[in-house]
């Protein structure tokens, strides 16, 4: 269903000869190539920007009242709301009204009170999820102990006002006790706090780090990937643009990730998971 969610309203407007198919696409955090990703596919799909589309961006930035303006700015002049992240999809679900919205790469959708359940997310909502299962938490943690094989203390940096961190540290949490992990939390509000968090993780004899993919880590992947590398201590991102060259300029060792906008842009009209 999450795969084919941007395909059902195409569908419906190509149905309609001459229709112009307006959609509001919000990217708090994620670089811009993800727009382009985006609209890449809906030319695909017969969708061009121009003629019978219109794809307005907006960039707010991570901040939630940013995002709440972003999203009320495009309300009146579109058919659809696309929007990334937690804070975003939660926005959006408050302020939409009736317009369609489509969520894409949020974790535990469910648990944060997004949707009432993947196979029936109720109301006019529906989208793709970047993770469903607390199972996934476990395995990043258990590459992380194949890379550092001794490892007993990882720090975990968090974004206290996305609502998807709560969720993922809880799962971490319980996947840090059957591995005897002890987990180090360090918050983080801005910029300016990361390094500070990076010479608390170090007073701590943190041995790796866990990056959570809030909107506002996500927004920072170059600086927290770059500190981290100077820190010596490997690290694990839930999106690979910590890792993937297009992004930040090269390769960066020690790192792991996953690469969620060549995903996405491949899964508007598929089924996913």
């Amino acid at each position: 269903m999450y795969g084919s969610a941007l395909a059902l309203p195409f569908t419906a407007a190509a149905e309609q000869p001459g229709k112009v198919l307006r959609i509001g696409h919000v990217n708090p955090a994620g670089p811009r190539e993800w727009a382009e990703a985006l609209e890449q596919r809906l030319a695909e799909l017969g969708y061009l920007q121009g003629r019978n589309l219109v794809l307005v961006n907006r960039f707010p930035g991570p901040q939630p009242n940013r995002i709440d303006e972003a999203i009320i700015s495009l309300l009146p002049q579109i058919d659809l709301l696309a929007v990334w992240g937690s804070i975003a999809g939660m926005a959006a679900k408050k302020l939409a009204g009736a317009v369609p919205v489509v969520f894409l790469s949020i974790g535990f959708p469910v648990e944060i009170g997004l949707v009432e359940s993947l196979a029936h997310p109720g109301g006019n909502i529906t989208g793709i999820a970047a993770e469903a299962a607390t199972e996934t938490n476990q395995k990043r943690l258990q590459i992380l102990q194949e890379i550092v094989p001794d490892l007993t203390r990882v720090a975990v940096l968090r974004v206290a006002d996305d609502q998807y961190v709560g969720v993922a540290v809880a799962s971490l949490e319980l996947a840090a006790g059957k591995l005897g992990v002890t987990l180090l939390p360090v918050d983080i509000e801005s910029a300016d706090d990361l390094e500070p968090a990076f010479g608390t993780m170090k007073t701590s004899n943190a041995q790796a780090v866990f990056v959570p993919g809030a909107a506002l880590a996500l927004s920072l992947t170059k600086q927290i990937a770059d500190i981290a590398i100077a820190a010596h201590l490997p690290s694990c991102h839930m999106f690979g643009e910590a890792v993937i060259g297009w992004r930040i300029g090269g390769p960066r060792p020690g790192s792991i990730g996953n690469d969620w906008s060549g995903r996405h842009a491949n899964r508007q009209d598929h089924q996913g998971h």
